[in-house]
């Protein structure tokens, strides 16, 4: 039996609740029934329609179970852990089982390359977690606010103008596919976002010199109770 679409109002109520400025307050979401009954609706087949449908849906699921993930104990700070928490974990969802990366890389990464400051992976070196769930009529503009707040976060992406160096964030790296798809390249990306229009300017000419940030894998919020 497919239900049609789903509710994301019980996630956007604990987000807002939990998530402040990105911080995630894990011991929130522990025990929380509204957040276990909406983890139980995501496991179930589902109608969606639209392109638009399937982008919210599967990005509060990602970032649901990424929750989800750490209140269960999982966590990707350390290697091994990492490779259970993206890659072996498998979780239901719309019908289906599908790990972390299973979710992305099918129903995510290949239809915008803003997608990559949506999901949120619970580490400090991701983007920010919104403090409200995606919606079709936010989608856009969470989009775009998230790729301005995350080109312009200091912490994951600088420019030095003198030496024509940028340190980004090692998503560009992973992810650089999907950046030049849709932009021609990772610096024309970023030259979209970049609130200096100096940098903006040389960032469009493909000018910067890249060097890639290290990953910080620890826990972007306080840790779930044991």
């Amino acid at each position: 039996v497919f239900a049609e679409g789903i509710d994301h109002k019980p996630f956007d109520e604990l987000l807002r609740a939990h998530v402040k400025n990105g911080q995630v307050d894990y011991p929130a979401f522990q025990n929380n029934a509204a957040f276990d009954a909406y983890i139980e609706a995501l496991a179930k087949p589902t109608t969606l329609n639209s392109k638009n449908d399937k982008l919210v849906y599967y990005i509060n699921a990602y970032n649901a179970l990424a929750i989800k993930g750490i209140t269960d104990g999982y966590s990707p700070s350390g290697a091994l852990s990492r490779t259970n928490y993206f890659f072996i974990k498998k979780w239901a969802v719309n019908g289906q089982s599908l790990t972390l990366d299973g979710l992305e890389k099918t129903y995510l990464k290949p239809v915008d390359s803003r997608i990559h400051v949506a999901v949120v992976c619970a580490s400090k070196s991701c983007p920010k977690l919104n403090s409200e769930a995606f919606s079709n009529a936010n989608i856009e503009s969470l989009f775009e606010q998230n790729s301005r707040g995350f080109a312009n976060d200091a912490s994951k992406n600088s420019f030095d103008k003198a030496q024509k160096i940028a340190k980004i964030s090692q998503i560009f790296e992973w992810h650089e596919k999907d950046f030049v798809r849709d932009a021609g390249s990772v610096q024309k990306w970023l030259a979209k976002y970049v609130s200096d229009p100096d940098v903006a300017k040389d960032l469009a000419a493909d000018a910067y010199q890249i060097e890639h940030l290290k990953y910080d894998w620890s826990l972007n919020g306080t840790a779930p109770k044991k």
